[in-house]
């Protein structure tokens, strides 16, 4: 894809897409109890991905308006933004029959490694250019079995294993437009994240009579992530640690403390069969995410005192349904509503202060109290052969209900968030979709489809704040 954006700076066009992928997929069978699955896929992007644009035409810099922009789709940075992406994935699944029972072993291997040159403050002055070299390798490994289910019970156990290693290596160039030759220099910042789980599950379905079954699970996951945070400085003309004490950080070896979250979670409901063509269902559910670490390309003591590890978040679900089919299976209709209880949600927000040289960023944070409501409706229509409709709707209340002390993103006084919208929760979603099919001569297939989706407007993903500026208008899609 051709870029669109233009940079005034040199004339350069930003947001092209320059990619190529592959995957292939193997399969093998051994013998009749014994089946293989091989899947490996890759991906090399080189890029001048879609940058960050000002919302001003002039931003001022020591008093003076500096032009940053000429409307939308445009820019002026002194500085190349790129992006060069490498990835390969692996996946082997085996599946092996002992008798009535599977046994099933799910093997994934995952590296990627992005390399992105950036102009860190957006600006045509040769003031500030990031560089990042940023590695992730990816393994996991399940074993779990399945039983039978012919019986008056049926049930899948297993074990659960991932290990993740993250490498970051981020470099921010400080220019001759910053504060002049004596501090011009590279501020250098090198960080790992080491994220080890372990989890054992198992599922149960009780037949309680032909039409009603029980069912519940549970899961144990041990999650530990460890970080290892050292920022230094080279070539300026003088002590670097006083440069990086401008940027409002420590020089060295930071101490991070490991993040460590054991929980269970559960889930239990039942089902019920009403007619062959009506089936109801109830369930609650609880899940939880572990905890993290709030780590950017440069650690600043205001980043600490917002708070650098952030608690595991949790959620209790509740959610009656019912999926039927009508008119000898020529109309289906599901409905659901649901209720959502979070505690300790983790969100995004924009703190103002927290950056490297005083500047924003966005950090996480929990929130104490959150609840999220709604149904959903779901209807697919084929009144005669071929021919087809689809349609549903989504709506849901998610709100704060209780979030104090969000830092205003305009730098003013704290922000009372409770009861503001959650972010990148709209409130209603509706989809629609007609579809035509036909066979013709010779085994060939005419197919015509058109769809339709529409979201409701909604906020950033750091909008907590639920400013004007951070909200996102309703837009519709049509295929």
């Amino acid at each position: 894809r051709d870029g669109y954006v233009t940079n005034l700076f040199n004339g350069d066009d930003y947001a092209d897409i320059d990619q190529l992928t592959g995957r292939l997929l193997v399969s093998y069978t051994p013998s009749d109890a014994t089946r293989v699955s091989l899947s490996v896929d890759a991906l090399e992007s080189d890029s001048l991905a879609q940058p960050v644009q000002f919302l001003t035409d002039t931003v001022p810099v020591r008093g003076v308006d500096v032009v940053v922009s000429d409307g939308p789709h445009s820019l002026a940075q002194s500085h190349l933004r790129k992006d060069e992406t490498r990835d390969l994935g692996v996946g082997l699944t085996i599946d092996h029959d002992l008798g009535d029972y599977t046994l099933t072993s799910v093997t994934s291997y995952r590296k990627t490694e992005a390399d992105t040159q950036d102009d860190f403050d957006r600006l045509p002055q040769a003031r500030q250019e990031s560089l990042s070299d940023v590695s992730q390798r990816v393994v996991t490994q399940e074993l779990r079995i399945s039983s039978p289910t012919d019986g008056w019970y049926d049930y899948v156990a297993g074990l659960y294993f991932f290990d993740q290693k993250n490498d970051a290596d981020f470099i921010i160039a400080l220019g001759p437009d910053w504060f002049g030759p004596p501090f011009v220099g590279n501020a250098l910042t090198f960080e790992s994240v080491d994220v080890r789980s372990y989890a054992g599950f198992a599922h149960i379905n009780f037949h309680l009579s032909d039409q009603t079954t029980l069912f519940g699970g549970v899961r144990y996951t041990d999650e530990k992530k460890e970080t290892s945070h050292f920022q230094t400085g080279e070539g300026f003309g003088v002590d670097a640690s006083l440069v990086l004490a401008a940027f409002g950080g420590p020089i060295g070896n930071i101490e991070i403390p490991d993040v460590k979250s054991a929980e269970p979670s559960w889930t239990i409901g039942l089902r019920h069969q009403v007619s062959d063509d009506l089936m109801t269902y109830a369930s609650v559910s609880t899940g939880f995410k572990s905890g993290a670490i709030n780590t950017t390309n440069f650690l600043s003591s205001a980043t600490f005192a917002a708070g650098i590890v952030v608690d595991p978040e949790f959620v209790t679900s509740y959610e009656l349904g019912a999926k039927s089919n009508w008119l000898d299976g020529r109309l289906r209709l599901n409905a659901a509503i649901f209720y959502l209880d979070y505690k300790d949600l983790q969100i995004s927000s924009f703190n103002p202060t927290a950056g490297p040289n005083g500047a924003g960023v966005i950090l996480l944070q929990n929130a104490d109290g959150v609840t999220s409501q709604g149904f959903e409706l779901e209807v697919v229509a084929q009144p005669t052969q071929g021919l087809s409709f689809s349609g549903g709707i989504g709506y849901v209340d998610s709100t704060f209900e209780t979030l104090e002390g969000i830092l205003d993103p305009k730098g003013g006084p704290f922000i009372d968030a409770s009861g503001n919208q959650v972010p990148r929760s709209p409130e209603w979603t509706i989809n629609a979709a007609v579809q035509y099919e036909k066979q013709l001569a010779g085994g060939a297939t005419w197919l015509a489809r058109l769809d339709y989706n529409y979201q409701d407007e909604s906020f950033t993903s750091a909008g907590v704040a639920n400013l004007a500026e951070q909200q996102l208008p309703s837009y519709s899609l049509i295929n």
